[in-house]
């Protein structure tokens, strides 16, 4: 939690590099730790409300004590007994500490007296544009933000299909189903280790949610085109992409920098190029493109050329 309220990084960028640096962790325990961090992360408003209705500071350790002691529903003792101050367990509760358990003992996470955009987590830069899009929506529009997304895959067509998948994930004991409108696409209904995913290893499947896969079928993809994917983050949508239509490119800069600066070591590999290799795509390259590139410069010129040519013929008709 320190590092996630510390360094400016996306929370699960700072959460693969933790365990990184912990291979000792087991997964089954990996599992344990990621769900309690997303559910702190969740509950990040609605807990600092409560530790500043008591006149406490919204620190990580203060923040677990209370969703323990509130929705996590653990007794006095239980709390006591994991903070135990052993090799790998958190240091021992103070008197501060067991008082503030005494009196969020039993409290319900919401409370009516919160305000909607903390009850619904919505963070202050953004209250008043989303009350304006929403109106008398909004507490609903956040609570519904709220839910944990389902875990997405995406089947790798130039390696397996979606039968053998679904098979190979039901043979693990999870409750796997093939998505309802990505025809790729399987929803995993359960938080499972992702390192136990022998399929996500070795690039049978990537993890995808359903609507990014629709937004690459909505490309039409064909064997013959040539796509610029202009906005990739860490490839997704250029790997489905380029499982259909040889020469994808995918101007990471982020990931391109990662390339050239570390691919020489054998250390490092940008996740773009990893993905690739991994899922068999030899048909798409990594290019940098800077704002300022001539590239940006003359699809940015053809974008407003479209739309000035768009704007004349519908004031014509």
């Amino acid at each position: 939690m320190h590092e996630v309220d510390s360094v400016a990084r996306p929370a699960d960028a700072v959460v693969s590099a933790w365990f990184r640096a912990r291979r000792y962790i087991r997964d089954k325990d990996r599992g344990h730790i990621s769900d309690l961090l997303y559910a702190l992360l969740r509950h990040h408003a609605r807990l600092g409300w409560w530790l500043a209705r008591h006149g406490r500071q919204g620190a990580p350790r203060n923040r677990l004590l209370a969703w323990l002691a509130l929705d996590g529903g653990k007794t006095r003792d239980q709390v006591h007994s994991l903070f135990n101050g052993g090799k790998f367990a958190p240091a021992v509760l103070t008197d501060q500490e067991r008082t503030l358990l005494v009196k969020l003992q039993g409290c319900p996470v919401d409370h009516p007296a919160m305000p909607d955009e903390v009850r619904g987590e919505c963070p202050s830069w953004a209250v008043a544009s989303l009350r304006r899009r929403f109106g008398d929506s909004f507490p609903r529009e956040m609570a519904a933000l709220l839910t944990a997304a389902p875990l997405d895959l995406r089947v790798n067509p130039l390696k397996s299909t979606r039968e053998v998948v679904l098979r190979a994930l039901r043979a693990l004991g999870l409750q796997a189903e093939a998505s309802r409108m990505a025809p790729y696409g399987i929803r995993v209904n359960e938080r499972p280790s992702l390192a136990s995913l022998p399929m996500l290893r070795n690039g049978e499947v990537e993890i995808q949610d359903e609507g990014s896969q629709l937004i690459a079928l909505a490309c039409s993809p064909m064997p013959d085109h040539q796509i610029l994917d202009l906005c990739a983050g860490a490839g997704g949508k250029s790997l489905a992409l380029a499982a259909a239509a040889p020469g994808v490119r995918a101007p990471d800069r982020a990931a391109v920098t990662l390339a050239a600066t570390f691919l020489g070591t054998g250390r490092i590999r940008s996740p773009a190029t990893t993905r690739l290799t991994r899922a068999s795509i030899t048909c798409a390259s990594l290019r940098a493109a800077a704002p300022s590139s001539a590239i940006s410069r003359r699809i940015s010129s053809s974008i407003k050329t479209e739309w000035l040519s768009s704007s004349a013929r519908r004031t014509r008709r």
